[in-house]
């Protein structure tokens, strides 16, 4: 992205808002590119990744840019010199707000942005300091790709980032009848100067009593979703991860569809959950549709109902996202971005995952492919027994077609073992039976159920006297990869 010049007679957002939102528009090709290409290499995955970040940081330092000029040229854009600067501009995904402490009154407390869905209460601390504060509130699915925390693969962020900034004001200039003199902060440097806080206390001077000790911002944001098992956390740049350090009294208000919390620093701020909320999931079916597969997935806190087709995964319940329509890696991970995680993590080690364990990946990926390949004829569902199992046996239920026939009747039961002992070897081997227990065993014998070496075949046996079509490869692949993500085979 280019550098973005500005007419002094123009200090506002205006001549960049079509740039920024070209490039938000790259940011999202890049991230499908890196989600959706099923043949990307790490190497070139990563390339992708890192032209992601720098786009997003050049947008960054572009709206900077603009604020810092906003500001140097605010006293044109002031109607009234008794009362503080504000302004504010929405548009695409940001959410962008300046403020300037002209008047250091004590009365002016509030800074409110109520277009935005922002409200801050203002501590003592900055009503009395000539500081502006820069906001920026960024809520695309790209937003948060800088801030990487290694130490918590589980966590997501949902609703975007937000950013806050303590700045200094430039010097008032000075008019003349036929010039002005303005004072540039940074001749250099066109973006902002940041101020650190809280503010260093001279212990000379500090307060016996405490009553200057409250430094804290009371920030309400508003969200357009309720987010189940969410806290707030904020950015620390010195260890690159993402704490709670700062954050307190933090409260959510689903009647009023916001968030309010306290904080004493100027850091980006978002909506976390720090564990797949939608895990261990409940059930899940599967059936075929004039257009491909539908999935249905009940996790801890929503439903969800997917449509596979050949062009796209999109969303069908809740009809709020029915927009969503995009290859599975990036729907998973904008649903996510919502608050609806059903990414299955792929170790428990960490998690308070009640009675679960993961499966043996052997099992699991054999069964998907038995799924995939059949999933255009046949009904499946999970079945409660799979969880209790040993870790190298899965099982789920299938069924022919029948939309007229009782949703409890017609069930069998596929058994996969990435382990059976025969002899002295280990073999993979897959059952049907009626019904599975956890005494359930692999018996090779003639009044046995018949053996097979995997769950294609076993499918087939059911499939061929149903006599349906096998889907096609492109459904194929994008049901392989929603099961591969979503890991439904281990975690029902």
């Amino acid at each position: 992205m280019a550098e973005t010049t500005f007419s002094t007679q123009d200090p506002s957002f205006d001549e960049l808002i079509p740039i920024i939102n070209e490039a938000e528009k790259l940011c999202d090709d890049l991230d499908a590119a890196i989600h959706t290409s099923l043949t990307l290499d790490k190497k070139e995955r990563q390339r992708l990744t890192d032209q992601l970040i720098n786009l997003r940081m050049t947008m960054h330092l572009q709206l900077e840019s603009a604020s810092a000029r906003i500001l140097q040229y605010m006293d044109q854009l002031v109607e009234d010199t008794t009362e503080n600067f504000v302004t504010s501009r929405s548009f695409g995904c940001f959410k962008l707000g300046l403020w300037a402490n002209l008047t250091k009154n004590p009365r002016h407390k509030a800074l409110e942005f109520t277009n935005e869905g922002i409200n801050i209460a203002l501590p003592k601390a900055l009503v009395l300091t000539g500081v502006g504060i820069r906001l920026l509130h960024e809520t695309g699915p790209t937003a948060t790709c800088q801030f990487r925390d290694a130490s918590k693969p589980f966590m997501s962020i949902v609703g975007g980032i937000l950013h806050l900034d303590l700045v200094e004001l430039p010097e008032w200039p000075a008019n003349s009848t036929k010039w002005v003199i303005r004072k540039i902060l940074s001749p250099n440097y066109q973006g902002l100067r940041r101020i650190s806080y809280p503010f260093p206390i001279d212990p000379a001077e500090a307060s016996v009593d405490g009553e200057d000790a409250d430094v804290d911002l009371i920030i309400t944001l508003k969200l357009p979703f309720t987010v189940p098992n969410a806290t707030l956390m904020n950015w620390d740049a010195e260890t690159n991860s993402w704490t709670s350090d700062g954050i307190r009294d933090v409260v959510f208000e689903p009647e009023q569809g916001q968030v309010k919390f306290r904080t004493c620093y100027f850091r980006p701020t978002a909506v976390v959950q720090t564990a797949p909320s939608e895990f261990p999931l409940s059930s899940w079916t599967m059936r075929p549709c004039s257009n491909g597969v539908r999935v249905d997935i009940v996790g801890k806190q929503d439903t969800i109902q997917i449509e596979v087709s050949e062009q796209y995964c999109s969303v069908w319940k809740p009809e709020s996202l029915s927009s969503y329509r995009m290859p599975p890696s990036l729907l998973l991970k904008n649903l996510a971005h919502v608050g609806m995680n059903f990414i299955g993590p792929r170790e428990v080690t960490r998690l308070d995952l009640q009675d679960i364990t993961l499966k043996n990946p052997i099992a699991e990926e054999a069964c998907i492919l038995g799924i995939t390949f059949m999933a255009a004829g046949l009904q499946f569902r999970s079945s409660s027994i799979n969880k209790k199992i040993a870790t190298s046996k899965i099982t789920f239920q299938v069924r022919t077609p029948d939309n007229t026939a009782d949703e409890e009747t017609g069930w069998t039961h596929v058994l996969f073992d990435a382990q059976y002992r025969l002899g002295d070897a280990y073999k993979k081997v897959c059952i049907t039976a009626s019904d599975v227990t956890e005494e359930t065993k692999v018996v090779a014998d003639d009044s046995s159920p018949q053996i097979h070496a995997t769950a294609v075949h076993a499918l087939k046996e059911i499939l061929k006297s149903a006599g349906a079509a096998e889907p096609s490869p492109a459904v194929a692949d994008s049901l392989h990869e929603l099961l591969t993500i979503t890991r439904l085979l281990c975690f029902t």
